[in-house]
């Protein structure tokens, strides 16, 4: 369990950045070359892993899951869909470490259901966010949610990721946006 003192920075920070970075990964996947495809593909992968292990697994004892948000952790206990528990277990095969537990290349069943996982693991948050018991969450995390579709405002919760990212880079950098 978290320090309960921690738990408005991970709600205004953590949090929307993991559920940001799987949105966004969902969207983009597609629209790449062959290597960017891959890397985006396993961004989104692990930001999958990470929501899941978040709203459903009870964690280490230093890692934030979403029973530390409610006055009494038991309030929050949804039972985890076989799709997320195979993805995560997929993930942890093939993204995480090097097994041989691996599909191969070629084989047919090598795909990710992108957009039907992330569908599952957004409406678990929506339930999250919204919850009544749920205490110490931030505007910057409801804010996600607000009108109910998952893809809804991804374009200003980019920006501001993108802004935000590149204002640490140099002023004589590429990227540097004034």
């Amino acid at each position: 369990m978290i320090d309960k003192n921690r738990l408005p920075e991970f709600s205004s920070q953590h949090l929307p950045h993991e559920l940001t970075m799987l949105r966004w990964t969902a969207v983009n996947v597609e629209e790449t070359t062959a290597e960017q495809h891959d890397a985006i593909l396993e961004s989104w992968v692990i930001h999958l892993r990470n929501l899941i292990n978040f709203f459903y697994r009870p964690g280490r004892p230093t890692d934030a899951t979403a029973a530390d948000f409610f006055d009494d952790p038991s309030t929050w206990k949804p039972a985890e869909p076989d799709e997320l528990t195979k993805a995560r277990d997929r993930a942890e095969k093939e993204i995480s470490h090097i097994t041989d537990q691996r599909k191969p290349l070629n084989d047919p069943n090598r795909g990710w259901d992108v957009k039907g996982l992330t569908k599952t693991i957004w409406e678990t948050a929506s339930r999250f966010a919204n919850h009544p018991s749920a205490r110490h969450l931030s505007p910057e995390l409801k804010a996600l949610f607000e009108g109910g579709d998952f893809i809804t405002g991804l374009s200003v919760a980019t920006q501001a990721t993108v802004q935000q990212d590149r204002s640490l880079a140099p002023a004589s950098s590429p990227e540097h946006v004034a």
